[in-house]
């Protein structure tokens, strides 16, 4: 779960891959989404509070455009199959990198241009 004081915004992940946004001055429900297909892990705001990170326990990241509350784009980590093995997670908003430590450690480095890459491992 996190919160964006920018966007008066509460997201949160559920059991089966849904990705939930609150309005954390009413706590109305502004959408629930299908967006991963097992359990959501971490959800992080970033860039000025405006994009969002979201990950998922089979290895899948999304990059939300948190003001619209849609995804710009997904990460699907099908060659390492790293979801069984994730350990830790990190995700640093202010430079948008996200560090998951597996049996080898991956990095992603989120950009607020619509674009994700993995940089290195």
């Amino acid at each position: 779960m996190d919160y964006s004081p920018a966007l008066d915004l509460i997201a949160y992940g559920e059991t089966h891959g849904k990705v939930g946004f609150l309005d954390s001055l009413t706590l109305k429900f502004k959408g629930l989404f299908d967006c991963h297909t097992q359990i959501v892990q971490q959800v992080n705001f970033f860039d000025s509070q405006l994009q969002m990170v979201s990950m998922s326990q089979e290895g899948e990241i999304a990059l939300w455009d948190a003001q619209k509350l849609i995804v710009l784009q997904m990460v699907r980590n099908k060659i390492y199959m790293i979801a069984n093995f994730i350990n830790s997670s990190f995700f640093c908003k202010e430079s948008g990198t996200m560090v998951l430590a597996t049996t080898k450690i991956f990095r992603w480095n989120l950009k607020a241009d619509k674009t994700m890459s993995v940089i290195g491992e």
